[in-house]
């Protein structure tokens, strides 16, 4: 018979699973007028840190990313752990992580794995954009995750300067 103030204890369970989580980040990698803005025809390196924080290793991690609208891969910039992985050729396109994705093979727990590429930026952008939005999608045997990484294109055009010399002081809403 229970007593009152006494509770069954059932314990924790802590599943053995992989835990992935990738970040994306990037890093302006040609900034053509270095400005330190993104501007048409400048280059963007995009770097994707996968991590296992679960409790057992993430099998077979592929990863899925689209080179984003707007922009061009280099060809020969992926890199896997600082390694060079070799492009993709027809009839897929040259980029290695779209269409059937790149398998990294497995992380470890508590391990990581980086991959990173470069793209460019169209020149001329179209005026009706104004970022360059780039998501990736990461599945292992056990799971998926997925980020997003958006950044913002600045555009040289059209620029209006006013100035005026009036001979005494002008009211709010006047006009010059």
């Amino acid at each position: 018979t229970p007593v009152a103030g006494q509770a069954l204890d059932m314990g924790n369970t802590i599943m053995p699973f992989p835990a992935i989580l990738v970040i994306k980040s990037h890093q302006l990698w040609l900034d053509l007028n270095t400005n330190n803005l993104v501007d048409p025809g400048d280059s963007i390196e995009y770097e994707l840190v996968i991590r296992n924080f679960g409790f057992q290793t993430a099998n077979n991690v592929t990863i899925f990313d689209a080179v984003p609208a707007n922009t061009g891969y280099t060809p020969g910039t992926t890199y896997t752990n600082g390694a060079a992985v070799t492009d993709d050729t027809t009839p897929f396109s040259a980029f290695p992580l779209d269409e059937n994705g790149l398998n990294i093979g497995s992380v470890e727990v508590e391990g990581t794995a980086t991959v990173s590429y470069v793209i460019q930026v169209d020149n001329p952008f179209p005026e009706d954009e104004e970022l360059v939005v780039n998501d990736v999608y990461v599945v292992s045997s056990e799971g998926q995750r997925t980020d997003i990484d958006p950044e913002r294109v600045t555009r040289v055009g059209l620029g209006i300067t006013k100035s005026s010399s009036p001979t005494s002081a002008v009211p709010p809403g006047a006009t010059i």
